[in-house]
Order: C-alpha cells, then structure tokens, then sequence
C-alpha cells in the first residue's frame, strides 16, 4: 500500500483519485474539527492518522495504517471535552488552562492506567490493545481495527430481536469477559447493544469500556457524565450510589431484554415510580422460565435485589455454576445469517482499574448538574407542511431518526411534520399511512428547494418522475455504493444537473445506493462543484445514521462554495420545545440561515460576523414537564445573533448529540 497515494478515509486503496472509488471519501481529506488531528498526520513514524471514527467526551478514535505491519488498526487520542483542546493546525494538547490542568493530567493517569491493565487481558471477548505511548502532550491507545457491525446494528437487520437461544450464544462470551474485568477491579459502565460487536469472524467484542471517563468526569465539572437511558441502573444516576458488578449486571440483563423482546427496557428512575418491564413470555416471547426468572432478578430495579456478580447471572441463566477463572471459548455468530454489513464500528475506550466499587464516595460529592436526566418527551405538536398537508410528527429525542428528509428529493410535496410519528419501513427510511415513501425537499442547493429548476423553471422536486432506471440493489446502512462507480446504466455523457435530476428520482424511489452511486458519478463530473457532496452528506446523516460521513462531505461542500444542510426544529416555548417549528438549518462559509417549513416568521439570514455565540444548551434540563418528571435531554443549542435574537434549535437525526456537535463546530463561534 502506497502511504503517499492511500485514501484515509478506508486505507483500503491507493489509487489516488480525488474522490476514493470504495469509500467515497475526497483525497484531501480534512479534519471535522480543529480538535481532531489532520489526516496524514504521522505518530512515532510508524503510526499514518486516518479519518476521525468517533469523537467523544473523553477522547478521539482515529482510523489509522501501521506502516511496518501495514494494517489497518485504531488509535484513540486522549482529549477530555471541555478540559483541553489543540490550537488549530497544531498537534499538541494542552489543558485550556491552570485551573484545568490538574484535571488533565489526573484524567491523563487515569487512561494510561486502565489502558495499561487491559492490555493484560487475553481474553477473545475483549478488544485488544496492541500499545500505548505519550506524545503532543497527550497518550494515544493503539487497539486492534474491527469490522464487522455492533449487536445493534444487527438487531435491526434481524426485524428488531432474536431468539433467546441466539442472544444467549452472542452474550455468553460478554459475561465471561466481564467475568475477567470485575476480577481486576474494572467497571465497564456503559453496556448496551452499541458496544458489543460481531465481527466478520464470527466473534464477539466488548468495547468502549467507560471506567476512566467516569472516574473524570465524577471529578471535573466540565466533563459530564452521559447515560444511556434504558441500560443504566439507577444507582448510576446518583453521585452517592454505589457501584459495583452489580451495576454492569443491569445492564447486560437490559441488553439481553432488548435483544429477545426488541424493545428497550423502560428508563430505571421511571421504574421506581410505576415498573412496567413485563416479562418476555407475557409479551409472547418464547423463553425458557429459568432463563426468563435469572433475566428479570438482574432486571431488579434495586441493586441488593440483583445478583450480585457475572457468575451468578451466567449460572442461573445456563443453570450451569461458572468455574472461576476460566473462559470459555468465544461463541461463534458466523452461523446465524448475517444481515447486510454496515460501517465498521469505532473501537471505544478502555476502562481503568480500581481496587473499589466506590467511586463516588472515593471521589467525593459530584454536582447533581454532572448527570443527563433522559426521562420524557415533550408534546409533538402538528406542524403543517408547504402544502397544508402532515407528515411525520417531530421527534424530538432523535431515536427514531430525521422526519425531515434530505432536502431536494421530491420538492415540497411533502412535510417535515405531522401529529403521529410514522412507522418506519423495511429499509428504515420513514414512510406514510400506505407504506409508501413521505415527500422529500431539496438536496444541498443554496435555494430554499435545493435542486436546479427543469425545462419549465419549476423548482419542484421530482414528484411525477419515473423512477430511476439503475435497480434498487441491496438496502442497508453501508455508506459506500454496491456497485461499480460508472455503472453503465448511468446514461454516458449525463451532465452534472442532469445526473442530479437522476439522483432525486432515485431518492423518489427509495432507492438509496443508486442514489449514491449517481451523486458520486457527479462528483466525478465536476468535483469543484458543491451540491452532490452536500447530498452525500444529507444521505449518510439522515438515512444511513453515519455522522462522520455526512462530515466529510459536508465539509467538502462548504470549501466549495456550498453549504452543509440539517434538519432541526426550532424552539418557541423558552427551551422546553412544547411548540416548535421544524425546517433547515443552513451553515456556510459566509454564515447562517434558517429556513422553517411552511413560514417565513422564524426565518433568519446572518453572515458569520453577525453570529455572536454559537453554543450547545445545558446537558440537564432541571425544568419538569408532564406528570411533575423532569423534561428530557434534546442535545438541543442556540444561536445568538449581534441584535440580540437567541433561537434554540434541537436535530433531528439519530445521532443528535452528534450532529449537534457538528452544526457547531461548522459555525464555529463559542
């Protein structure tokens, strides 16, 4: 592989072509943000930084090559949110200052040290880590690279759930793993179906261990710690619960009630109030009663009620006693029929070692501010389209993903909003009442419709077109085309609106890798100009759920002359988003705009030096909402402009807190 000439977005080619023929990522691939590290940055001259595959509050995990074994790996920077940063263009990291600094460091201890421990580990179920060393001021964890897709992401291939038998086969080598850590005084603290991998192999992976991040962020107030509503115990909401392996046992159990029910569990400080988790057999789940009974004792709402080790849980669910010390070999998944493979998972953090489950008393009192409360929803009002009729209602949570579509498929035939949410179809793009797909707006032009006007001048989507003539191929969440790029049945000669007009039948038709494949065939033809790199986005933010993708291109589209389009609803109840509007949120180089769906009494224009405080909103809502309980977390923001207007907008994709983060670092004013 030819370092000079490799793409970083895959490291899987080395044509050299400005736009990669696998992965779909530009040549000279930028950072997403000033924190990150550029790519084709080189790390002890051995180490080539690709493109960024998560950046959390703890740290950033990068894609990258290892020159002398010439493999693909991960390598996870440390960077604590909120604690230290790097000057732009520069890569070294500094704490922001010397009140921050000894939080740093502590933090910077507390990775080298559960990073040092897990190396230890052996076991098959736990990613491993090939490295550690310091350097730009900072440690960098070297692990293995996985590829393959999360327990998640499979459940939603497999209709939403499995078979007891399967999920016990998949998470049986999760609780040996565990078995392992809490040996070493290691808390995992963040299980749930995103953190558990299948790869390629056939074998399962625990990542992301959180014990380092939650130890800083108990300690340092500008770090928060973030829940995961559903897998989180209750004592994990409070800074005086104490922690141990029965903790990490909730929370496999809520994992395993996911996988076998296909429903998260309900939220536990919403349990203590009215439990309402039924057992699997009572919603028609066929479950063996031994499994089903240890099941729902881990599910206990109180920590002494629970078992209290990953032996126990494993033996009552097996009815075989665990013999400790031993691990069994990692159960083989490559049987079951694997579903279409989406984007590789990023390779997560490590935990650290700790002699007690104590954290918090070891560490003192935490400001109740430290916890993200995720408890409700607020009301979702209708919200009339540009045609008076109603589309999908707002979600304000994000976890069913966009109602708003990317902008410019079908024109404004259909609306961003409605009084109920819309089922979702086969292939988890929102449809209508029929099954059939909701109208789309307009993809990544700088006119409120986005797309070039036709023959006739009209700026309308595609409405009435016949579909696409390319075949609509394999659905699935993979951000790269299934077919060749010059497909052949992409007429030969098609200009760049023409290929785009294409693009939007395609959309009409749900036919999202052939839409694709034509918005990279575009690239092709003029890759100077903005608009398919801001569809591309658009795609992978909204369809495919893959925020680092829609990134990099939407930054393609910016340094273009284009703009990065989202989806977002804006706020008219002073933060609490009973009432909202939904509409486009249009970021630029020469500034912003918001386009709200169906009126013009939100809108708002602003060049860059207009915009005095671009910023995220509290990560806890105090105020309460329905039923006297707090209101829930939207990963919302606001814009302040220089006349002194505030508009708070929350997003609208999958990934909110992701995509909030995004908007924001694209504006760029703090």
């Amino acid at each position: 592989m030819n370092v000079e000439t490799m793409c970083v977005g895959c490291m899987d080619n080395d044509s050299g072509e400005a736009v990669c023929p696998k992965c779909g990522s530009p040549f000279d691939l930028p950072p997403k943000n000033s924190l990150q590290l550029k790519p084709r940055s080189l790390l002890r001259e051995q180490y080539v930084i690709g493109r960024a595959l998560g950046h959390g509050g703890f740290g950033i995990t990068y894609l990258a090559w290892d020159i002398g074994l010439e493999a693909r790996l991960a390598v996870k920077e440390y960077m604590p949110n909120g604690v230290a940063g790097r000057a732009s263009g520069d890569t070294k990291v500094a704490a922001y200052s010397e009140q921050t600094k000894p939080e740093f460091e502590w933090g910077l201890d507390r990775f080298l040290e559960e990073a040092r421990t897990l190396k230890k580990f052996s076991n098959p179920a736990i990613v491993s880590v090939d490295t550690i060393f310091r350097e730009n001021g900072t440690a960098y964890l070297v692990m293995e690279y996985l590829d393959g897709w999360t327990l998640e992401e499979f459940l939603k291939r497999r209709d939403g759930k499995i078979t007891f038998e399967t999920a016990l086969r998949i998470l049986l080598p999760v609780l040996d793993a565990l078995t392992a850590v809490h040996a070493e005084g290691i808390l995992h603290r963040d299980i749930s179906p995103d953190n558990i991998y299948l790869t390629r192999a056939g074998k399962v992976k625990l990542i992301d261990f959180g014990a380092a991040r939650n130890a800083l962020g108990q300690k340092s107030r500008n770090l928060s710690i973030i829940l995961k509503e559903g897998y989180a115990p209750e004592e994990q909401y409070r800074a005086s619960g104490i922690q141990g392996p029965w903790t990490d046992v909730y929370a496999l159990a809520a994992t395993f009630y996911h996988a076998v029910t296909g429903r998260v569990p309900q939220p536990s400080l919403d349990r203590m109030a009215e439990d309402k988790v039924r057992p699997p057999s009572e919603e028609g789940i066929e479950i063996d009663r031994h499994g089903e009974a240890a099941l729902m004792k881990a599910l206990s709402i109180k920590a002494q009620d629970r078992f209290q080790s990953m032996e126990d849980f494993k033996s009552a669910l097996t009815g075989v006693a665990a013999t400790p010390g031993k691990t069994p070999p990692v159960s083989q998944v490559a049987a079951l029929p694997p579903p279409p493979p989406p984007p590789p998972a990023q390779p997560r953090p490590p935990a650290s070692k700790q002699p007690k489950w104590i954290w918090p008393a070891g560490l003192g009192v935490v400001a109740a501010g430290a916890i993200v409360f995720v408890l409700m929803r607020p009301p979702k009002p209708p919200i009339p389209g540009p045609t008076g009729a109603s589309g999908p209602s707002m979600n304000v949570s994000g976890a069913t993903g966009s109602p708003i579509a990317p902008t410019g498929i079908s024109g404004a035939t259909g609306s961003p909003a409605g009084p109920t949410e819309s089922p979702v179809g086969p292939t988890g793009d929102p449809v209508g009442p029929t099954g059939a797909a909701r109208g789309r707006r307009s993809i990544g032009d700088n006119s409120v419709r986005g797309w070039p006007t036709g023959a006739t001048g009209s700026a309308a989507g595609p409405t009435g077109l016949p579909p696409s003539p390319m075949p609509t191929g394999p659905s699935g969440n993979r951000p790269v085309p299934t077919g060749a790029p010059g497909d052949s049945r992409i007429p030969a000669g098609s200009d760049y609106d023409g290929i785009l007009d294409q693009a939007k039948a395609a959309w009409s038709a749900k036919q999202f890798p052939q839409m694709q494949q034509l918005l990279l065939q575009a690239i092709r033809t003029d890759p100077n100009k903005p608009r398919a790199y801001t569809g591309l986005g658009e795609l992978n933010l909204y369809v495919y759920n893959n925020p680092a993708m829609a990134m990099q291109n939407y930054q393609a589209a910016i340094q273009r002359g284009g703009e990065a389009v989202f989806h977002v609803i804006h706020d008219h109840s002073a933060g609490s988003f009973v009432t909202h509007c939904g509409g486009f949120l249009r970021v630029s180089a020469a500034g912003v705009r918001y386009e709200p769906v169906g009126s013009t009494v939100h809108a708002f224009t602003a060049r860059r030096a207009q915009v005095r405080e671009a910023k995220r909103n509290r990560d806890i809502n105090l105020g309460f909402g329905r039923q006297g309980r707090p209101s829930i977390d939207l990963h919302a923001f606001h814009i302040r402009l220089e006349n002194g207007e505030n508009f708070n907008f929350a997003p609208q994709s999958k990934s909110t807190e992701a995509e909030r983060d995004m908007i924001l670092n694209f504006i760029g004013v703090r």
